[in-house]
This record gives C-alpha cells, sequence and structure tokens, in this order.
C-alpha cells in the first residue's frame, strides 16, 4: 500500500477535535448561536425601509449583495433561508414569477436589537 503525502501534516486529527466543535457537540452554546448574520441583518434592514409595507425576496437581495446584478441560486438559498426565519409568507405577487410577499413575524420584532 502506497503512503500517502501529508507533507508534514498530522494525520489522524478529524475536525471534532477543534475546541469549538467540541464545545458546541458537549453540549454548550456555539460562539456564535446569538450573533446576527449580514443576510439577517440585511432582511431586519430591508423591513425597516419598507415601512411595514410586506416586501419580496429581491429587496433583500439588492440589499445583501448591493455589488451584484445577477444573483446565483445560493444568494437566493441564504436569503430565504433568513426570510423563513424572521417572516412569514403572507400571500404571492401577481407579477411575473409570482414571487412571496413576507412580512415580519409577530413573536421577533426587526426594530428592536
Amino acid at each position: 500500500m502506497a503512503e500517502r503525502n501529508t507533507r508534514g501534516r498530522k494525520t489522524g486529527l478529524s475536525r471534532v477535535n477543534s475546541g469549538a466543535l467540541k464545545r458546541s457537540v458537549s453540549g454548550q452554546i456555539a460562539p456564535n448561536a446569538y450573533r446576527m448574520g449580514r443576510i439577517r441583518v440585511a432582511v431586519r434592514r430591508a423591513f425597516i425601509v419598507s415601512r411595514g409595507k410586506p416586501i419580496v425576496a429581491r429587496d433583500v437581495l439588492v440589499r445583501a449583495y448591493p455589488r451584484l446584478k445577477r444573483f446565483k441560486d445560493y444568494h437566493r438559498w441564504s436569503v430565504w433561508r433568513a426570510l423563513r426565519e424572521l417572516a412569514e409568507v403572507i400571500a404571492r405577487n401577481r407579477s411575473r414569477g409570482r414571487p412571496n410577499l413576507w412580512q415580519p413575524k409577530s413573536n421577533c420584532s426587526v426594530y428592536d436589537d
């Protein structure tokens, strides 16, 4: 059997041996559990700018990725995940593609920190 070239790295260590993963596996709270990511911040800001009107995912995409003109599927998926956490679908728009109309969930305020 041929030996693997490890270039001086230690072998046999898995990612579970890292400190952060050990803490999360052992039942402690992960260090970033209560932080708000930039996509979720973009969702909150889109609701603030809309002044109580429903928003569509495109509004959040433009705010989350301001340098992009065309969005890939993983951009849309990230925005959709954040919207699912912070908002709820209230209706479907009548425009092309029929995007969902979102409003903030009643139990989480987008205006408070």
